[in-house]
């Protein structure tokens, strides 16, 4: 499974249409996995800030529903978040896998930084 670009995905739905196949293949050949965790780095250019929205399913059944009722939330509540282009990122990772992050999409047109989301404490957990 290799991630995709902006080249390739260019809407809210599309976007969210890969995360959630990329979720069902990798529990389809990772049956042991548990806990999906979406990672979506995004950039808001009208206060240059980086962010990084979790969407956590930990405990939960019905990952694929809670993740696109989570997806929607962000877009309806998050006036930057709508902005395709501010999309930097979506990382994946589940417990009882191989550890580490995969990339579902990479924007490296997106001027979003790890350390400035660190530094300006811009990390949102979405339960």
């Amino acid at each position: 499974m290799s991630y995709r670009t902006r080249q390739d995905i260019s809407t809210h739905q599309e976007l969210l249409k890969e995360i959630i196949t990329f979720k069902e293949t990798f529990y389809f050949i990772f049956r042991n996995a548990g806990n999906p965790k979406i990672e979506i780095m995004v950039y808001d250019p009208d206060k240059n800030e980086s962010h990084l929205f979790e969407i956590n399913t930990k405990y939960q059944r019905d990952t694929t529903e809670i993740i696109e009722r989570k997806y929607n939330e962000l877009y309806c509540n998050i006036n930057f978040f709508r902005n395709f282009e501010n999309i930097a990122g979506v990382d994946f990772s589940a417990k009882g896998t191989v550890r580490g992050k995969q990339t579902i999409y990479n924007n490296p047109d997106s001027p979003w930084s790890y350390h400035s989301m660190l530094m300006e404490k811009k990390y949102h957990n979405i339960i």
